[in-house]
């Protein structure tokens, strides 16, 4: 429900809305990685690289089985110098 709102409201041009949002889901709902997904994937839209690295992050270490969260992290670590993080993420 979260993140089809959230995703509503991003198409809106809503981001600050979108980020509230994803804030709030992810109080109520901190073991959800699909959220962290999402709302690192809306930070990196962002540009705002370091903190979507951080989501990526805490996502992970919620549930360290997500493909999706690795896949991602791997991405956005890679070109920001760290391409042994990025290498252990896959």
């Amino acid at each position: 429900m979260w993140q089809s709102w959230a995703r509503m409201e991003e198409k809106l041009g809503n981001t600050e809305e979108t980020m509230r949002l994803y804030k709030e889901a992810l109080m109520l709902t901190p073991t959800d990685p699909l959220l962290y997904n999402e709302f690192g994937k809306l930070l990196r839209k962002q540009n705002n690289t370091k903190m979507a690295i951080q989501v990526f992050r805490r996502g992970i270490a919620v549930d360290e089985r997500c493909a999706a969260l690795h896949k991602v992290s791997a991405h956005f670590e890679l070109p920001h110098d760290s391409p042994s993080t990025a290498h252990s993420q896959l």
